[in-house]
């Protein structure tokens, strides 16, 4: 979102809510995995993800969105998400999807992670003893589940229970093929994130070992990923696990898995996700557009999860913590490029011209108002909805376009998103605080305010007495930096891209101008391992993409030039002071 204030974060997190609030069925509190916004008319589907998955995932957006804005907005909802996961726990502990005509009653592996993360989530920002309660319990049963090798490494043989039975697939639902492969170790390292999350919250050491053995099997011994980083792919004419490749599962592991080697200190698996992080990054675009897949052959030119973007947001904020300088702006090109075009704003290209009466299954009433502050599944460079159809979703129905637009896993990693790069961006230190990202914002330590793309230029007020120090973005010559403290020119100390001042008063009002460097530069989307390569024209200045041409048809992302120019000058909006930030 751009004006010639600048960037917004705050903003966002508030459109955000409309698209949680709206994509809950009104008849059974599940949420709606799909968002089409191409058919006639629009329209929301439901999907056996919404039973479990998503409403942990909804859990997981919607508490850190109201830390971040300070409100309650969306906490009745929050609530009513939170009991039904709970009223899904059965006796074994495990958390169940019912039986409906679009899921199978099955506790699924992979739906513990997602139901953990929103949990977890809860125990992060308060003390919630129901949460904590349905954690140890789920903690317990997976942890007799797994198959173990002394206490180092741990693996799940299957990918879900079903009337006290492990399976390897259920109902028809093939979730991994029969070969030696399945099921996808790498697939269930969704889990390692929220383990990792509840045991820093709870203290406890359980959920701690377990994640621990999980990132030690999938990174060490598990064979998801190549000596070199890469993603392991299917060998020429063989049919491969459907998550082989799939970018948000080996991201989202990878990211777990570096958050708790920080944590823990093991500096093993730190270099193994490192290595892992970085060729993921060549596979992409420098502002933070990735694939859904890699090596699946003949659908590799397709379209872009949000829920990937921000996964490399969160590994490249995991690692520049971890003492590599260099992921700060990395971090700072991804969350202020794709996580915030991803999101949708303007919905007055979505065409309807029909009414449908809601089903079972599908909603169709007043769908693009409801949609929007939801985040693309399938984005393109240049689009919110890319222009490369997927072939599964093409066979839905011939007659309209059902490519998805939005889906729920990737709304709810886009409030992440808006959160991690709020929340990171500015830090306690030992005697002050550190500006580690360029956004405007408020906090109990001092009030930032950002003008890019305008302007280089970041002023921080202090609030206490300390020290302050500030990453100055685009690694420019130091000779071109200004530094003034309550407008007087002063000399400063630099470490690495950080300048450094020192016994600040409260009050201290301090200003840093760096320049902004405007280019063009062509990028092929497609050129590695996908079959059809694309150009585009990408316009920079500084780290924010400013125009990428040509236009999308659907939903044009990048017009921020045209945003700029028309929007009233104003402040940066910095937004409330949070009265419980914590660390995601």
């Amino acid at each position: 979102m751009t004006g010639s204030h600048g960037l917004d974060l705050f903003g966002p997190a508030r459109l955000a809510f409309n698209y949680f609030l709206g994509h809950v069925d009104r008849r059974t509190g599940r949420p709606f995995m799909w968002t089409y916004l191409l058919t006639d008319p629009p329209k929301l589907a439901h999907d056996a993800w919404d039973t479990v998955e998503e409403l942990g995932r909804y859990l997981e957006a919607l508490v850190p969105l109201r830390v971040m804005t300070a409100s309650d907005e969306g906490r009745d909802l929050e609530l009513a998400l939170r009991d039904k996961l709970v009223a899904q726990q059965k006796e074994d502990g495990l958390i169940y999807r019912p039986q409906t005509s679009y899921s199978a009653h099955v506790a699924d592996v992979y739906d513990q992670g997602s139901a953990m993360l929103g949990l977890a989530a809860c125990c992060l920002a308060a003390d919630d003893p129901v949460c904590a309660e349905a954690i140890d319990r789920d903690v317990a049963t997976l942890s007799e589940l797994a198959r173990w090798d002394g206490d180092d490494y741990a693996r799940f043989d299957h990918v879900a229970v079903q009337d006290g039975r492990p399976l390897a697939r259920y109902d028809g639902q093939v979730l991994e093929t029969d070969n030696p492969e399945a099921p996808d170790a790498v697939w269930l390292g969704r889990l390692i994130r929220p383990l990792f999350q509840y045991a820093r919250a709870s203290g406890r050491e359980e959920p701690l070992v377990l994640a621990r053995a999980l990132s030690r099997d999938i990174a060490l011994r598990s064979g998801g990923y190549g000596e070199d980083g890469s993603f392991s792919r299917a060998r020429e004419g063989e049919d491969a696990v459907w998550t082989v490749g799939h970018f948000h599962s080996r991201t989202n592991t990878v990211a777990g898995i570096l958050r708790l080697a920080r944590h823990t200190g093991d500096d093993d698996l730190l270099e193994w996700g490192e290595r892992v992080f970085r060729w993921a990054l060549a596979h992409g675009t420098r502002f933070g557009w990735y694939p859904e897949f890699i090596g699946r052959r003949d659908i590799e030119t397709e379209g872009c999860e949000t829920c990937g973007v921000v996964d490399m947001l969160d590994a490249a904020i995991a690692l520049a913590k971890s003492g590599r300088d260099d992921c700060w702006e990395i971090a700072d090109r991804i969350w202020r490029n794709q996580v915030l075009e991803n999101q949708l704003r303007d919905i007055s290209w979505v065409r309807s011209t029909r009414t449908l009466p809601d089903t079972e299954t599908e909603s169709f009433d007043g769908v693009p108002e409801r949609a929007r502050g939801g985040f693309a599944g399938w984005s393109g460079p240049n689009d919110l909805i890319s222009d490369f159809r997927d072939p599964y979703f093409s066979a839905l129905d011939p007659t309209q376009d059902h490519r998805r637009s939005l889906m729920g896993c990737c709304a709810s990693s886009g409030a992440k998103g808006l959160y991690l790069a709020w929340h990171e961006a500015l830090t306690s230190t030992e005697g002050g605080v550190s500006v580690n990202l360029p956004v405007s914002r408020d906090s109990d330590k001092a009030t930032v305010r950002c003008r890019e793309p305008n302007e280089g230029r970041l002023e921080i007020t202090m609030k206490h007495p300390g020290n302050l120090t500030v990453r100055v973005p685009g690694g420019p010559d130091r000779a071109d930096v200004t530094v003034e403290r309550d407008g007087t020119p002063v000399d400063v100390s630099w470490r690495g891209d950080f300048v450094e001042l020192a016994g600040l008063d409260a009050g201290a009002r301090v200003v840093v101008r760096y320049p902004l460097e405007e280019h063009t530069e062509t990028v092929t989307v497609g050129g590695r391992d996908f079959t059809t390569p694309v150009d585009y024209r990408v316009t920079w200045r500084g780290n924010t993409v400013i125009a990428v041409d040509p236009p999308g048809r659907h939903c044009p992302l990048y017009r921020r030039e045209t945003d700029a120019r028309n929007a009233p000058a104003a402040e940066p909006p910095v937004g409330p002071v949070p009265p419980n930030e914590f660390d995601y």
